[in-house]
């Protein structure tokens, strides 16, 4: 046979092709602990979310992204507690 010594055109060698893995973004500073009381961590972490948006995920936020966060969130708490 004139095909005699090729393999067939399917066939890999090397083993089936895998995905190639996800990259997980590893952040290099961490929340710090909220400085007003009566804030737990994840409101301070969904407000800065909010607010910073168009920076994430590509950047990670700074000590002086996470004080400004909570000082806003914590002026609008008060606002809406003069208020109501």
């Amino acid at each position: 046979m004139f095909l005699q010594g090729l393999s067939w055109p399917c066939e890999r060698t090397d083993g089936p092709k895998k995905a190639p893995m996800k990259k997980t973004m590893v952040a290099k500073e961490q929340q710090p602990k909220p400085f007003t009381p009566g804030l737990t961590k994840a409101e301070v972490r969904e407000h800065a979310y909010k607010m910073f948006r168009d920076k994430l995920p590509g950047h990670i936020l700074t000590l002086d992204d996470w004080v400004t966060a909570e000082r806003d969130l914590v002026k609008m708490r008060e606002e809406a507690g003069e208020s109501a």
